[in-house]
């Protein structure tokens, strides 16, 4: 019986820890970090000098992607449009919390469509208007 007991205290041990054992270690492969804007701009330039050190730390290549249009329309949408998989990856900024309130209708509802993964920079926003 105890033999029996030891068995099966084996067998749910090994159960339990399966899954994990045959899950796939993130990254296999590269992953595409998206900027709506064109190379060159303040917002490509925190995606480059992120690129670099998160690809010697992940052991994957990082590939940088610009997608310009639409005040970073383009580039949301293509992220949105891409399996959800982890390895296409958007840079946000500011544009992507105005175009929300400045487009009637966009083909996608930003909070519901992106998961934010980390904060990378941060920046003071001015709004002026005349009194």
């Amino acid at each position: 019986m105890r033999g029996i007991t030891r068995s099966l205290a084996l067998c749910l041990g090994l159960a339990s820890v399966a899954p994990s054992l045959a899950a796939e270690i993130y990254p296999t492969r590269p992953l595409h970090l998206i900027v709506g804007f064109p190379a060159g701009g303040p917002t490509d330039l925190v995606a480059r000098l992120v690129a670099q050190p998160l690809s010697e730390r992940l052991g994957q290549q990082v590939v940088v992607e610009n997608r310009p249009g639409g005040g970073s329309n383009v580039a949301t949408q293509v992220v949105i449009n891409s399996a959800p998989d982890g390895y296409t990856l958007l840079l946000i900024s500011p544009p992507n919390a105005i175009n929300a309130t400045l487009y009637k209708k966009l083909p996608y509802t930003f909070l519901a469509d992106i998961v934010p993964v980390a904060g990378l920079a941060q920046g003071p926003n001015v709004m002026e208007v005349h009194p």
